[in-house]
């Protein structure tokens, strides 16, 4: 091995030493021949073959050109070489690209002007890239630098290049909101109602029913400021995603967008009041019935007029022009996404094409801010950037050369920079820089050198001359090169050593070297040179990394593996060289490296094992000895052992597949080494299963003693009730056990952090209970130790959620106290669980009324409200889920003002329309009036909910918070009470559809319901009782989220198709609305059945002489038809009672189909470009939908 490394210093060194022989050789001249003198073998070539010293070679129309032509001796030495290239101008402009130089016809180039960013040989027409132009992006203040690659030593004659605008033109693409556009639509067929909030916009013809029109309106000035300063304006597109929803209808529609002259709004616009267009469109669409897909209308007239004139900017409307009408038994619903829809994706969008004009570019070759060329203006046209060869010819001269090529072409990258004074796009183009240059051929990749390369063409007849071609090529074919400079020197004649016998194929083993293992000077011969006395270069030869090939003592060939586990094939050749700088190569050679079986080696040391007292271990070796042995040749790996029993416990076996062994140790019980000391077991490793070829591996296995520690076996949760005095017990002996030690000796200890919980141990048994008014999870550390192991273990004390009812205080009120006018009742109410919704009053056997506050409250009682008299007082607090314990109070309410005089009712009316969806808060308003003239009070409630005063009595308001209901249908009551009667409850079916605000899947009513946040996403993903429940599950599974012992059922075995949100949604509604039906049926029934007998005792009450009876007929006459009721019909529809339903049109207002839900992908839209199928003809059957 170590005579191995030596050689590998070795090599480098004589490689080195080779090299410098052929260099000297090259440099000082082979020496002469023997028996010739130097008058008779020296020459000296310095002209072409027609004696022209200088040589113009044209390139056009052929492949390559041989008119330069060198006459050589055959057979002679070449001591030196030498030839120049230079550029030749041409007035045609033409110049060779990618130009070669082959001397002779060998394919190997001794020269070559071609690469990236070369351009071409005299002419430079690209950048350093190889791009012929280049579009930059300019700013104020900036620079972009672009570079021309040009040889060191050229000479510019002439340099130009055009700069133009922009050939191409840039996109802005924006989705229009309500921030940057208005959109509306008016219906023929509502023509009062005003859709500037829907989501859709429908700009075709529904049958025969409707007539509908889209508009559109840009904010100019928002746009504008969306675009770069200097924009120019080349194209405006504004497009829709259309979606159409058919009903026994085949068509297609042309849509024209048209210029709006009158003025209108998004809230006001209506189909009565809609403005008036130029009656021309820009442009159309063709529309049909079965696509989904965006489309564009072409604006740009209208965008460039709008910015002309501001002041008309009415946008557009998008109308049906053809056809004229449509089918008439058919019903369609032809849409457009408008900007008020959920998703941006679907909105609006608007296309502006434009471009921007560079403003006073300038040009500065080198970098350096002297500016060669200006611009005085915008550039609108191409322009001559000239006057720049000075600058470059100078920047070359000053400049050290960037890059050298292989064929010694030195470079220099100018730098040319390009600015602006403005945000712009500058395109460089038609670069034309032509130079003077001449190169010196002085080495190449193939041969090494010039006189390499001629040597190589050397006529091998023992007389005569050659003509040697110099072969030009270029890939376009023009242009001209001049050759120059030609010069060659030498000797003749000298003939070339040759082989007596081929070099004869060697085997050797691996592992093994052989110094001089094959005498070269037997196989070559030479009439100069002894072949002992020649040079012998090794060629390059194959698998150089594993096996050294190199020369010893002149004429040796040694052969030295480096790597001792390598086997194949070398193959390689020898150049044999006389002393008059001839040279032939040898045949192929091939060295064949024998394998020889290795032994297994070791990756790793098997490790020292060390197991505790009764533990086990476990290790495999794979059969390809992974991780601990491998084998150079790759073969499989056998594997024993020599222990023989012992109380280890050791195992040894294969698996079922036979590609592992597998070792397992599993000490008898109690058995260590700490007397015996570790146990050594040897392994014997091999590669043959004869185990003919192994070696041994030794390991040591060490059993220590160790004391068991303490088991706690899981303890569960501890449950307890909030408030319920019960303490919880854990009888710690049930999950406490040490093998060693008695659970009396052990030392246990309980620890935790919240003060809420308390926990007495005794013998055993710990006692919790938690303090007033606390629910919650608090993590218990329990602590076992025996005489040397500590073990802890983690539980968890639960204690469940009541809630606690609230408390409510009245500070002025007693029994007896005399109330003979209007009165503030004040008082406080508390909740330990820190939330109070209302505090309600009751005065008499009115109905629940809400206070003013909550924490701190007053109730304001008016006495003409109430019937005098003496009347109990009842005050109660509400947290959302208990009513505090009601306050009674006995007091007398007096009135000396009040009249006896008959009294009619009053009466209520809303003027707020409450049609379609409400959210958030709605104020409702209205008016009350009685014939007294007098209206103390107007109430209104929700279902069955408290009555609630509202703001005002002849006109009257009231704000609803809609987030203290469900979504649904709902019933709206409002009454009024002139001081002595209500009257009659106005009722009103309302829905509510509350929007999710945060967006995190609880409805904002819910939120409110259970006291989480509507505006905090995050609250839904939270476990408020540690039940591994997040409140969103808890609420979908409708349990208590603030209760750990209650929580959503988990499916184990089988799992059940999911029902759909919408289909949960509707069937809760037709739920909640038939027991609201059913419920205000009942409710109405009762309410007037009491108002009966309440009327007839207040009758009775009042009656004064005849005018008592009359009083109880007029009241039932009020009363019976009010009970009894029914709706009242509609008109007849024509025809028979049901006909021409199916053909009516919605009803104003009514609610279109739902839109596809966020994220989803509507059906997929034809290309942009693309003409899809036309619409069926009539009567034609269309394709399946």
């Amino acid at each position: 091995m170590f005579s191995h490394k030596v050689l590998r210093r070795q090599q480098p060194m004589r490689r080195l030493l080779i090299g410098l022989l052929l260099l000297a050789l090259v440099v000082t001249g082979i020496p002469k021949g023997a028996g010739f003198t130097p008058e008779e073998k020296h020459f000296i070539v310095d002209r072409f073959s027609d004696g022209s010293m200088e040589k113009i070679v044209g390139l056009s129309g052929v492949s390559y050109n041989d008119t330069a032509k060198v006459t050589i001796p055959n057979n002679c030495t070449l001591d030196a070489a030498s030839l120049r290239i230079e550029t030749v101008y041409n007035e045609s402009g033409e110049y060779p690209e990618n130009l070669e130089v082959d001397i002779g016809s060998d394919g190997n180039l001794e020269y070559a002007f071609k690469g990236t960013g070369y351009g071409a040989f005299g002419k430079q027409f690209r950048l350093s890239d190889g791009r012929t132009y280049t579009e930059a992006s300019l700013s104020p203040g900036g620079q972009k630098v672009y570079y021309l690659k040009l040889p060191s030593d050229a000479v510019v004659t002439n340099a130009t290049f055009q700069l133009s605008p922009p050939t191409s033109t840039r996109l802005l693409e924006l989705r229009l909101n309500n921030n940057l556009c208005e959109d509306a639509r008016v219906d023929s067929y509502y023509p009062s109602s005003n859709y500037g909030s829907y989501i859709y916009l429908v700009a075709g013809q529904r049958a025969r029913y409707h007539t509908e029109y889209a508009y559109i309106k840009l904010d100019m000035n928002d746009i504008a400021a969306q675009l770069p300063p200097g924009a120019n304006i080349e194209r405006v597109q504004i497009g829709w995603y259309y979606i159409y929803t058919p009903y026994n209808c085949y068509w297609s529609q042309y849509w024209g967008a048209y210029r709006v002259t009158g003025s209108w709004s998004e809230s006001s616009i209506r189909w009565n009041n809609k403005p008036s267009d130029t009656g021309s469109y820009e442009s159309s669409v063709r529309l049909y019935w079965y696509y989904n897909y965006n489309k564009y209308w072409t604006i740009t007239d209208m965008y460039n007029y709008w910015e002309d004139h501001p002041s008309e900017n009415y946008g557009l409307v998008l109308k049906r022009y053809s056809p004229s009408t449509v089918y008439s038994s058919s019903y369609s619903n032809p849409r457009l996404y408008s900007s008020e829809y959920y998703s941006s994706y679907y909105r609006p969008r608007l296309r502006i094409y434009y471009s921007i004009m560079p403003y006073m570019p300038k040009v500065d070759v080198g970098a350096d801010n002297a500016y060669e060329w200006n611009y005085n203006g915008t550039l609108i046209e191409v322009a001559n950037v000239t006057n720049l060869t000075n600058s470059i010819n100078a920047y070359l001269r000053t400049h050290f050369f960037d890059e050298v090529d292989e064929y010694g072409n030195r470079f220099t990258y100018v730098p040319i920079a390009l600015e602006a004074e403005n945000t712009c796009f500058l395109r460089l183009q038609n670069i034309d820089v032509r130079y003077n240059y001449s190169h010196q051929i002085l080495y190449n990749p193939y041969t090494g050198n010039l006189l390499n390369g001629w040597r190589e063409n050397i006529p091998t007849e023992e007389s005569g001359t050659t003509d040697i071609d110099i072969n030009i090529t270029s890939t376009n074919r023009e242009g001209f090169v001049k050759l120059s400079g030609l010069y060659l020197e030498g000797d003749r004649p000298n003939y070339r050593p040759y082989m007596v016998g081929n070099i004869p194929d060697q085997s050797i083993n691996e592992g093994e070297d052989h110094p001089q293992l094959i005498d070269l000077a037997q196989y070559f011969s030479d009439d100069l040179t002894d072949p002992e006395e020649m040079t012998y270069i090794l060629l390059s030869y194959t698998n150089s990394s594993y096996v050294s090939l190199d020369i010893s003592d002149g004429h040796y060939l040694d052969v030295t593996t480096i790597d001792d586990d390598w086997y194949g094939q070398v193959t390689g050749r020898v150049l044999a060289l006389d002393s008059g700088g001839k040279s032939v190569i040898s045949n192929e050679f091939t060295i064949t490296v024998n394998s020889v079986n290795d032994p297994p080696r070791v990756i790793t040391p098997v490790p020292d094992i060390v197991i505790n007292e009764e533990g086990s271990y476990r290790f495999t070796i794979m059969k390809d000895g992974s991780p601990y042995f491998y084998d150079v040749e790759g073969d499989r790996i056998y594997v024993d052992y020599n222990l023989s029993a012992t109380p280890l416990g050791l195992g040894f076996s294969q698996d079922e597949d036979y590609e592992k062994y597998i070792f397992t140790l599993s000490p008898e019980t109690n058995f260590n080494t700490a007397e015996t000391g570790p146990i050594t077991v040897t392994l014997r490793v091999a590669d043959r299963g004869d185990f003919s070829s192994f070696i041994y591996v030794t390991f040591t296995i060490t059993v220590t003693s160790i004391d068991d520690p303490p088991e706690i076996s899981t303890i569960p949760d501890v449950s307890l009730v909030e408030d319920s005095g019960v303490p919880a017990t854990l009888d710690l002996r049930d999950y406490v056990r040490d093998p060693d030690t008695p659970f009396e000796e052990l030392k246990i200890s309980l620890s935790w952090d919240n003060p809420a919980i308390s926990i007495d141990y005794s013998e055993g048994v710990a006692y919790i209970s938690s303090a007033p008014n606390f629910n919650g999870i608090v993590p218990v550390t329990l602590q076992v130790a025996d005489t040397l192991t500590e073990v802890t273990q983690l539980f968890r004390v639960r204690v469940a959620s009541v809630n606690d009812p609230p408390e409510v205080f009245v500070n002025n009120l007693e029994d007896g106290l005399v109330i003979d006018g209007l009165y503030l009742i004040e008082g406080r109410a508390q909740d330990v669980d820190g939330y109070i919704r209302d505090v309600e009053v009751k005065v008499g056997e009115s109905d629940w009324e809400v206070a003013s506050g909550t924490f701190v409250w007053n109730f304001f009682l008016d006495i003409r409200v109430y019937p005098l008299g003496e009347t109990e007082i009842r005050v109660r607090a509400y947290d959302g889920t208990a009513y505090s314990e009601e306050k009674v109070y006995t007091v007398i309410l007096k009135n000396p003002y009040m009249e006896a005089a008959e009294n009619q009712p009053p009466e209520v009316i809303v003027t707020s329309s409450l049609q379609g969806k409400l959210s958030g808060v709605v104020t409702i308003e209205g008016t009350a009036a009685d014939d007294s003239g007098y209206v103390a009070k107007v109430e209104v409630k929700v279902d069955d909910g408290v009555w609630r005063p509202a703001v005002g009595t002849e006109s009257w308001s009231y704000s609803l918070n809609t987030r203290e209901y469900r979504a649904g249908e709902h019933t709206l009551y409002v009454r009024a009470f002139d001081g002595k009667i209500f009257g009659d409850p106005l009722e009103i079916t309302i829905t509510i559809d509350n929007y999710d605000s945060d967006g995190d899947g609880i409805p904002d009513a819910d939120e409110e319901r259970l006291k989480l946040d509507p505006f905090n996403p995050n609250d839904a993903t939270f476990d408020y009782d540690g039940d591994g429940f997040t409140n969103y599950e808890e609420y979908k599974a409708n349990t208590d989220i603030r209760n750990g012992n209650i929580h959503p059922l988990v499916e184990k075995e089988e799992k059940k198709e999911p029902i759909s949100y919408w289909t949960m949604i509707f069937s809760a509604l037709f739920m909640m609305a038939l027991v609201l039906i059913t419920y205000s049926l009942v409710l109405r029934v009762e309410r007037e059945r009491v108002k009966w007998v309440e009327g007839i005792e207040n009758m009775r009450m009042k009656a004064r002489g005849p005018t008592f009876l009359q009083k109880m007929v007029k009241m039932k006459e009020a009363i019976l038809p009010a009970l009894f009721a029914t709706p009242e019909a509609g008109p007849a529809l024509p025809g028979t009672e049901e006909e021409g339903k199916a053909a009516l049109p919605p009803a104003e207002g009514e609610v279109p189909p739902e839109a596809p839900p966020e994220g989803e992908v509507p059906p997929e839209a034809p290309a942009e470009g693309e003409v899809p199928p036309e619409a069926p003809a009539e009567g034609e059957v269309p394709p399946q939908a």
